[in-house]
């Protein structure tokens, strides 16, 4: 039975317009609806770059995040004839961005017996670069010693170790003359004011847990971004199928 065309209030036929099928009974929706949504997750995805991009510029060697405290990637005490101390920050504004690191080391009955500073800086606005180690309260800290690299206190800048750490990470290794110790407190600091802090046994037996929490910012992005274009795929494949089933169900009806 041939269905008639309605009419529009003008008078003239009107036409009726679906969606077109192929012979598997497929949907096609046309460009429009897949056109809107390629250019939601497309803006999605830039923004989510663009974000990136622009703390870049504003932090310089960094990883892409906006200011974060310093962060520490392992922390590590070796005892033999001295004490050294392992100290790798991380900074995901750039290594360059860290500015001091303070040490304070407590004795059993809880007294400080030691405390040290190095600094990257002689202030936070500066970008003149001293690598200076000082001691605060002790008298154990050896000093960096010129002739021998490894000797004493002391920096190093990783180099070939992959983009990641070679940007964000400095090794800063205190040495000392041998000293009870037990426990110590550890504070990063950037040239914003942002800190991060360790605190915990100073012991060649104690193993810091890594503190990479300022990883999850660029991960979250692209777990969001990832997640939003698979619910856009998921999304058009149930409209597709859904007016397919409409479709088929009245051809049947109407036969």
């Amino acid at each position: 039975m041939q269905r008639k065309r309605e009419q529009s209030p003008e008078g003239t036929p009107r036409m009726n317009r679906w969606p077109a099928v192929d012979g598997r009974g497929k949907v096609h929706r046309g460009r429009k609806g897949r056109a809107s949504a390629m250019a939601l997750f497309s803006l999605l995805l830039f923004m989510g770059t663009a974000s990136l991009l622009i703390s870049e510029t504003v932090s310089g060697a960094g990883v892409g995040v906006w200011n974060s405290p310093p962060t520490f990637a392992s922390i590590t005490v070796k005892e033999d004839d001295r004490i050294s101390l392992y100290l790798n920050v991380s900074d995901y504004n750039g290594w360059e961005d860290i500015f001091r690191v303070t040490v304070d080391i407590y004795n059993p009955d809880g007294d400080l017996v030691e405390s040290v500073i190095y600094q990257q800086y002689p202030s936070n606005v500066s970008s003149v670069r001293i690598d200076e180690f000082t001691e605060a309260r002790g008298e154990f800290l050896i000093p960096p010693d010129e002739d021998n690299f490894y000797a004493g206190s002391h920096v190093r800048r990783f180099s070939g170790e992959g983009w990641f750490i070679d940007n964000t990470t400095q090794e800063i290794v205190f040495i000392f003359k041998p000293f009870a110790g037990t426990r110590m407190r550890v504070v990063a600091e950037d040239s914003k004011g942002e800190m991060g802090v360790h605190q915990g046994p100073f012991s060649s037996k104690y193993i810091a847990t890594p503190l990479v929490e300022g990883a999850a910012v660029p991960l979250s992005i692209s777990l969001i971004v990832s997640a939003v274009g698979a619910t856009l795929v998921t999304v058009d494949r149930y409209h597709n199928n859904k007016l397919a089933m409409r479709l088929m169900r009245m051809r049947g009806g109407g036969g």
